[in-house]
């Protein structure tokens, strides 16, 4: 953490111009996907609801909030609600920012279906810097963090890029991964993830239609599993434009998964 700090620090000294416009811009999005678990002949349902804002001072120091709500459904299995916050903390100097981010996730209560309900208390914390450049149509991001899970330090990590093909549309390419130390095993557990989506800006209105594919990999001793995503959403945006030349928002969370 404190290694996180200190880097910011630095971030601050040399991202932040003098002077910056003072902005406030944010969005709220219902999603709605379904995971093919290959490996397992099921699948799973999962809504989402959520929202995000930023605000960025007149001096150029941006800070950005968000919350969600996601409940995963497994067909024949169970449910399970989880919720995400995150908070960061970032240098913006206009065409790039630069910044930390700490995120969690918890899973309160599972449904086992014709078992009743279990208190898991599950509880992902992770931490670390975060990136995005604008050059022209295209939007690059990236970021590294550590996640607390069940009290073991993993390492995530991601990027992703942004294309403007005009006002109204926009392509998005997201590639993230996890490795994971299990005691008593020599080998990592791996999990990567990559999505394709596209967004729509609706002309005269501020909203956003999006859809999505994604494919999911674990690799551990072994054994490799896969599944496969689709997914669609509705995002109202306030503050900034309504189009897809619109500013990007930091998308790093607890677990990108």
């Amino acid at each position: 953490m404190k290694v996180i700090f200190q880097a910011l620090v630095g971030v601050m000294v040399t991202a932040v111009p003098a002077l910056a416009e003072q902005k406030v811009f944010g969005e709220a999005e219902v999603a709605y996907g379904q995971t093919d678990l290959e490996d397992l002949d099921d699948t799973a349902d999962h809504l989402n609801l959520g929202g995000k804002a930023a605000f960025v001072s007149s001096a150029g120091l941006g800070i950005q909030l968000g919350a969600s709500y996601s409940n995963l459904s497994v067909k024949g299995a169970g449910e399970a609600d989880i919720y995400s916050y995150d908070a960061h903390v970032y240098g913006d100097a206009g065409d790039y920012k630069v910044g930390a981010f700490i995120a969690r996730m918890e899973i309160d209560e599972v449904e086992i279906y014709g078992l009743g309900s279990a208190d898991l208390n599950e509880t992902v914390t992770s931490y670390g810097l975060e990136g995005q450049v604008d050059r022209g149509p295209i939007t690059y991001r990236g970021y590294v963090a550590r996640a607390d899970i069940d009290g073991t330090d993993n390492i995530i990590y991601g990027i992703g890029a942004d294309f403007d093909v005009n006002q109204a549309f926009e392509i998005s390419a997201d590639y993230d991964a996890m490795d994971v130390s299990i005691d008593g095993f020599e080998e990592e557990l791996g999990v990567s993830a990559f999505k394709l989506s596209a967004g729509y800006y609706v002309p005269q209105a501020p909203v956003r239609l999006s859809a999505a594919i994604g494919r999911s990999d674990i690799e551990f001793d072994g054994m490799d599993a896969n599944a496969t995503s689709f997914g669609m959403g509705a995002t109202y945006l306030f503050g900034n434009r309504a189009d897809a030349a619109r500013e990007k928002l930091f998308k790093s969370v607890a677990v990108p998964f």
